[in-house]
């Protein structure tokens, strides 16, 4: 129901990076939040999805109140890994909320890895980061 590395063998010494995300040891758990009044998120779209990502991990809000409540259970299931689709609106209030609940917890989670699916009407983010 949708709801409304393995060791290097490089003799190479290791170089200093800092880790933006964090590293998946295993399966990672992958949620995707959609903005259904976005311009191209349809039902068919989430058919498609459905066919990669459990139904039960796709957030399908047609209210800002809805997008809110979705944002809230996505941070209390500890996802890995959160795609946005709608447009930049739907991206920093993903953000936004998920800032938010960290704000309100005793141990606040990281931030998952986030990716932007070009699904909205301003795009700029996916545009820079040169999403199709």
């Amino acid at each position: 129901m949708v709801r409304t590395s393995k060791d290097s063998t490089s003799t190479k010494p290791p170089t200093k990076t800092r880790a933006l995300t964090p590293r998946l040891s295993t399966k990672p758990r992958i949620a995707l939040l959609l903005n259904g009044n976005a311009r191209r998120v349809t039902n068919h779209l989430v058919d498609k999805i459905a066919e990669y990502i459990p139904r039960e991990d796709i957030y399908y809000s047609q209210t800002l109140e809805e997008a809110q409540s979705f944002c809230q259970q996505i941070y209390h299931h500890r996802y890995d890994i959160v795609f946005t689709g709608g447009g930049d609106g739907t991206l920093q209030h993903f953000i936004s909320e998920f800032e938010s609940n960290q704000a309100l917890s005793s141990h606040p989670l990281p931030l998952p890895i986030i990716g932007v699916l070009r699904l909205g009407t301003g795009n700029a983010v996916a545009s820079m980061l040169s999403a199709t």
